[in-house]
């Protein structure tokens, strides 16, 4: 992280918001309707917060719509002021907060390059000595004397961050905006940001794309309702909201309610699952290459004679692995009527972080046929739990990044060295 002197300060900064009518009450109304005086409240939206950002520095805003992010941004542009405590910014800032901001719609591309400069406080001079690298990076040229409302969003963007990058700013604010360009647009964005930080500029970008803030962010600051939460190194804050975004959203009862897809005769049904550790103790968030125990209940209703238990785990569409005692060769005795409890373990969980989603099913394995997991499930199926039961994997594992969602050990040989062999753990040293 930098040390250089900061360029941003915020120092128990307070904003509030008025809510009710937009304005402000007459005096005669103010004595005469003291109800309606009564009534208006307020929201806040930054709770006492305090933070600095060096020059240099490149920082993620992240969190749920209404924690703050946007009015940390507006508050640093200058757009709005503190209720309370002290707002700091040195040197020129450009922003990019909104698509079009700006823009007049009536106006040209090339129009509104000079308007956005003018609005910026940019001489003239310099707007012209930039203009054609402008045009070429927000690749506009053959719309350049086109009315901006005739513009697709994508567009809009281009040209707004064309402009706010190449005015050679100290401090640029980004609000989730590159969102909106293609692939290629996104690629040439991140270049450009990373090369004015190696410059010494300084960076705040607000986006909800976590791969993103950690590719470009080396620090973050996660906000909820109006306060700090988290704030350091870019990777460790992301991996903090994913845990939190996922203790919301699932819970650790989540998985004892069923609540998206099952079916099944119900003759036998498994009743809960139950996800622990190597010690037994219960969990829904696991380190990559950790054990891990699946405990199934069950209950049957009759004695079944040919059972089978399968289990697969999915990442949003895409199954990851799957398993079945009877494709794998497993006698799976008489269940008799009544409650019992089987376990499924996976010596090392050897998948990369994220939220996984586990379906299990009991099935009769008399005249087995594949289709009946898709095809008859409902009819043929004692009990089929279809993605019912989430669960985080957490950590960097043994490298910051991996495509893909399986991590498999390697070892990689290189000549004149010895070999490097990568394990579910980060390697402190090379291994043969």
């Amino acid at each position: 992280m930098s040390t250089s002197a900061p360029v941003i300060v915020f120092e128990n900064v307070v904003k509030d918001y008025r809510l009710g009518k937009s304005r402000y009450p007459t005096l005669k109304e103010w004595f005469l309707k003291p109800q309606e005086r009564r009534a208006l409240r307020r929201f806040r939206a930054l709770q006492n917060i305090s933070f600095s950002v060096p020059a240099g520095q490149v920082l993620g805003l992240i969190g749920e719509n209404g924690s703050g992010k946007s009015t940390i941004l507006k508050m640093i542009a200058g757009i709005t002021a503190p209720t309370s405590g002290r707002v700091e910014a040195r040197g020129r800032i450009s922003s990019l907060l909104e698509i079009g901001t700006g823009f007049h719609p009536e106006m040209t591309g090339r129009e509104n390059i000079y308007l956005s400069a003018a609005l910026l406080g940019i001489p003239q001079r310099t707007i012209e000595a930039s203009f054609d690298d402008i045009v070429r990076f927000a690749e506009l040229e053959t719309f350049l004397d086109t009315p901006v409302k005739h513009y697709s969003s994508g567009m809009y963007m281009r040209l707004g961050f064309s402009i706010a990058t190449q005015v050679n700013p100290d401090i640029l604010l980004i609000d989730e905006v590159l969102a909106v360009g293609d692939e290629i647009f996104q690629k040439k964005s991140k270049d450009v940001i990373l090369r004015m930080a190696e410059q010494g500029k300084t960076l705040v970008f607000v986006s909800h794309d976590l791969a993103s803030v950690g590719e470009i962010c080396g620090r973050c600051i996660l906000m909820e309702n109006g306060r700090i939460q988290a704030d350091g190194d870019a990777r460790e804050t992301i991996h903090e909201y994913q845990k939190r975004i996922f203790d919301r959203k699932y819970g650790d009862t989540a998985y004892a309610q069923p609540w998206f897809t099952r079916v099944g005769t119900m003759e036998a049904r498994i009743n809960a699952v139950h996800m622990r550790d190597a010690e037994g103790r219960a969990k829904q968030r696991f380190r990559v290459g950790e054990p891990v125990h699946f405990e199934i209940a069950y209950e049957c209703r009759r004695r079944i004679e040919n059972p089978g238990f399968g289990l697969s785990i999915a990442q949003d569409d895409s199954v990851v692995f799957a398993a079945n005692t009877y494709e794998c060769g497993i006698p799976v005795p008489p269940l008799e009527k009544g409650e019992g409890c089987i376990r499924f373990i996976l010596p090392s969980l050897d998948l990369l972080p994220g939220v996984y989603f586990l379906s299990l099913n009991l099935f009769p394995t008399e005249n087995f046929d594949p289709s009946i997991f898709t095809h008859k499930a409902h009819e043929v199926i004692y009990d089929l739990h279809c993605k019912l039961h989430p669960f985080q994997v957490e950590g960097s594992g043994p490298v910051q990044k991996l495509d893909g969602v399986l991590f498999l050990e390697h070892r990689w040989e290189l000549p004149g060295r010895p070999p490097y062999a990568i394990t579910a753990e980060p390697p402190s040293e090379a291994k043969a």
